[in-house]
């Protein structure tokens, strides 16, 4: 997700495990609010980090709501803890179609690229030449076959 996607998304996690721990039906009316004013104690904090830490998967604090006052504080932790800084954001699927069309063959060729692409990709080998799983179940006679240049394989 792009940053701001992700900021809000999570904003909007906290919010509805506020509301759920309130008894509220929506978290919309908590936005702008401190968890003190929201009537939070040690007990409801508590739960609330329990939920939070089953959502996210991380070990958060029993302090968290007094740590973090409001919602949108405790959001901005959240995103942190998630997405360490200097994370880069995610590589595009098109972004990544575009480098590699930018890499000439005989470079991936080189680098013994080529042929794990194409075999990822389901595609045979581009110079017809056996694929690593295709040598691994030959047997001797269709190796030496091979290595004497047989065209039957």
């Amino acid at each position: 997700m792009p940053a701001a996607q992700r900021d809000q998304a999570v904003l909007a996690a906290v919010l509805a495990e506020v509301a759920a721990v309130l008894g509220h039906r929506s978290g919309d009316s908590l936005k702008g609010r401190d968890f003190k004013e929201l009537g939070f104690d040690s007990l409801i904090g508590v739960e609330l980090r329990n939920r939070l830490m089953a959502l996210t998967g991380l070990r958060l604090p029993a302090s968290l709501v007094f740590d973090y006052p409001n919602p949108r504080a405790l959001a901005a932790f959240l995103v942190a803890e998630l997405v360490p800084a200097g994370r880069a954001e995610p590589v595009r699927d098109d972004a990544v179609r575009d480098a590699l069309a930018t890499i000439p063959m005989e470079t991936l060729r080189d680098h013994g690229l080529l042929d794990r692409l194409l075999h990822l990709a389901g595609h045979p080998a581009a110079d017809g030449a056996p694929t690593d799983d295709q040598i691994d179940s030959m047997d001797a006679d269709a190796l030496i076959a091979m290595a004497l240049g047989a065209t039957d394989s």
